[in-house]
């Protein structure tokens, strides 16, 4: 199961964030959709969630991180250690700072949500919308077990990723220092460059670049178009394709 983890130094805010989790579970989840979370540790200091993890390991778990922890360490610092010993975990940062958020770029920590804590009306539906996203890549991982995940190394940071969940591939059209990864189940972020992703699927001939701009996993294309120039993904999307290119992937 995947467990389910707070770190937040303020008692009476964390015994909310847990309170609304353990709702989801044991409300808001029906059997159809196969809940595979659980309530794990709640942590006040990022030395205790550290010591916990190390007496109990974690596997792909999802961590409710508040930034502003008190002690030596703070919720992002926290998160980069958490990466070095659950690198497949996900992560949801809690903070009553917005402006916090460009620590995420400095120590270059992919995170699935960043939620104000000002913003009480949504924490609940976002926290319970973070364990949804978890779930199903938790799941999605149980499927593929034993097979090994690549390793891109971008942006100064190592991601695992399972080829065969990945449709294509995008500079991202909002920041030129991201990548869109769109899978089965959505899109991720992360920071780093296309050549950075080009390089690091090489050893995998499923995955070919189409355009300056975008990579393509061959077993998802449903329709080449030479004429408008555009390749018809499995989920709809058209996405460009270079003259260079057209020939190769014919």
């Amino acid at each position: 199961m995947m467990e389910i983890m707070i770190c937040e130094d303020n008692l009476q805010e964390a015994e909310e964030f847990r309170k609304i989790v353990q709702e989801y579970l044991n409300d808001f989840r029906t059997e159809e959709e196969g809940g595979s979370g659980r309530m794990g540790a709640v942590c006040y200091s990022a030395e205790e969630m550290l010591s916990f993890l190390q007496a109990n390991p974690v596997k792909q778990g999802l961590y409710f991180l508040d930034i502003c922890l008190g002690g030596n360490m703070n919720g992002i610092q926290l998160a980069v250690k958490i990466r070095q010993q659950d690198p497949l975990g996900s992560i949801v940062f809690l903070t009553a700072k917005s402006e916090m958020s460009f620590l995420t770029f400095q120590y270059q920590v992919e995170a699935l949500d960043f939620i104000i804590k000002d913003q009480m009306e949504e924490i609940p539906r976002r926290i319970c919308r973070c364990i949804q996203k978890a779930e199903i890549k938790y799941r999605e991982a149980e499927k593929t077990a034993g097979r090994e995940p690549v390793i891109i190394r971008a942006g100064g940071a190592q991601h695992y990723l399972e080829p065969k969940e990945i449709l294509y591939i995008q500079t991202s059209v909002t920041s030129s220092h991201k990548v869109e990864v769109t899978t089965k189940n959505g899109v991720e972020s992360f920071y780093g460059t296309l050549k950075e992703f080009v390089t690091a699927l090489s050893g995998f001939p499923e995955f070919f670049r189409c355009h300056q701009s975008f990579i393509v996993n061959r077993e998802y294309i449903v329709k080449i178009d030479s004429t408008e120039k555009y390749i018809e993904m499995k989920n709809g999307v058209k996405v460009p394709i270079s003259v260079r290119y057209l020939k190769k992937i014919r």
